[in-house]
């Protein structure tokens, strides 16, 4: 192979290896994220099922992941906790409109 050829290749081999090492970090940082979404996920659950214990003495059976989904709709009031379930955000509060009347 003429040196040329063998420099193009190694640039190359470079270029892979820097690559290989972003996609690298990138995946860990998807793993991070994940598994923070996930803490998260179960926080809220037990949130719940606290809040269930103290106001109902019991914790109300769930009955797989839609039932699950209709009950956090209730308890549920930040929009970035409500979206971790695919539940849209709640509407907003005019505080405007309320001024207007008084």
């Amino acid at each position: 192979m003429s040196g040329s050829y063998q420099k193009k290749i190694e640039k190359l081999e470079a270029r892979k290896r820097q690559i290989q090492e972003q996609i690298r970090q990138e995946k860990r940082k998807a793993s991070r994220e994940e598994k923070k979404r996930q803490d998260r996920w179960k926080i809220l659950v037990g949130a719940y099922c606290l809040s269930c214990l103290e106001q109902e003495g019991s914790v109300p059976t769930i009955n797989g992941e839609e039932d699950l989904r209709k009950k956090m709709d209730e308890f549920l009031t930040r929009d970035s906790d409500r979206k971790l379930f695919g539940l849209e955000p709640l509407p907003k509060s005019d505080d405007s409109q309320s001024k207007k009347q008084d």
